[in-house]
């Protein structure tokens, strides 16, 4: 993304440990998994009476389904880890609970408008968990906003869609058919989501890799 002059801020560096260091915590994901694989249960700091609220944001993605399966399967989570969430209202309110006992009361919120406006919530302290993608965030960062990358939620999940009539079955047959319609004089529309989005670095970084000039 800096290579595509996309960071303008305190991301704007060479500095590649500076750059990890400000967008990444994988230790309290990494703890996690450890006690998960361990089976060992940590008791929460405080009595359940005193349990925070996690305000949680997502989108309305499949990106973000382990979300909606954790939500409406939880006793698949209570049975395998011992980690669970409660129903309090439908798609919206949430008991945490580990090995029998609460950890939080969770709140989610859907929004319609991106992942970046997921970070925009964040900036505003009203939410603290956004389910998004790592522009949005990296973005968001770059500028200012607190927060940090913990873990990934998804892989794999974006893939380039062709009308019917163009006959290309991969990503090789989709770069020489461009290039074909290039040399007829053509021009090759291709629509992402938002300019934010992680479909939008991943295609520029893809036609810049394959030599494909492009305007937007």
């Amino acid at each position: 993304m800096r290579k595509q002059n996309a960071l303008s801020g305190r991301l704007n560096t060479t500095d590649r440990d500076k750059i990890l260091n400000t967008l990444f915590d994988f230790e309290i994901y990494n703890e996690v998994v450890k006690e998960i694989e361990n089976n060992v249960a940590v008791d929460p700091p405080y009595p359940p009476s005193e349990a925070p609220t996690l305000r949680v944001a997502h989108l309305p993605s499949d990106h973000h389904a382990a979300l909606s399966v954790a939500a409406t399967y939880p006793e698949l989570f209570k049975k395998k880890y011992g980690i669970y969430l409660e129903e309090v209202e439908p798609k919206k309110k949430y008991i945490l609970y580990s090995q029998g006992k609460k950890v939080a009361d969770v709140e989610l919120t859907l929004v319609v408008e991106g992942g970046a406006k997921i970070m925009t919530l964040m900036a505003q302290k009203q939410i603290d968990i956004g389910l998004n993608g790592v522009p949005p965030a990296v973005f968001a960062i770059d500028k200012g906003t607190e927060g940090k990358i913990v873990c990934a939620l998804n892989s794999e999940g974006s893939a380039v869609v062709v009308r019917k009539d163009i006959p290309v079955n991969n990503w090789d047959e989709f770069v020489d058919w461009i290039k074909e319609q290039h040399k007829e004089g053509k021009v090759v529309k291709i629509g992402y989501p938002l300019p934010v989005a992680i479909q939008y670095v991943m295609l520029k970084s893809a036609l810049d890799a394959e030599g494909i000039t492009y305007s937007e």
